[in-house]
């Protein structure tokens, strides 16, 4: 997998495991579905786990676009909002790069990691720092075996 083809690799179905250093946990699914030569929209769904053993239902959605060595992840919303963009480069085998959001006062500094080995999983990790918010998020990705 070139980075170029990081968007059609991405494509379909994909579960995920996410865990916050502050002891909350997520588990759900995720779509990556093409609208597109250069954009994927992104949606996920799940339970978060509460420390004190709560469980609620969340979703999301974000679109991704790529261009050459970038994506850029837009929130979806009615007029999207830049969340990151991210410029990917090559660590060894691994295509990896960072990106950062500020929330109000809080700051996302996120880590993204895909390795052509793994055509079947990838990871970002997101550090999230700020007066309100202090923990990290680390999301594992799996490919939908059907």
């Amino acid at each position: 997998m070139s980075l170029p083809n990081l968007h059609r690799a991405l494509e379909g179905a994909w579960t995920f495991d996410r865990n916050a250093s502050s002891g909350e946990s997520m588990a759900g699914s995720a779509r990556f579905v093409a609208r597109g030569e250069t954009r994927l929209h992104y949606r996920e769904q799940g339970i978060l786990t509460l420390v004190d053993g709560t469980e609620l239902k969340f979703e999301r959605s974000y679109i991704y676009e790529f261009s050459d060595a970038a994506m850029s992840i837009y929130f979806d919303t009615p007029s999207p909002r830049l969340f990151q963009s991210v410029v990917l480069t090559p660590h060894g085998k691994v295509w990896a790069g960072s990106g950062s959001h500020l929330c109000g006062a809080d700051r996302y500094a996120s880590r993204f990691e895909f390795d052509p080995a793994w055509q079947d999983r990838f990871r970002i990790v997101h550090k999230v720092t700020g007066p309100r918010k202090d923990y990290v998020l680390e999301t594992r990705y799996h490919r939908c075996s059907l």
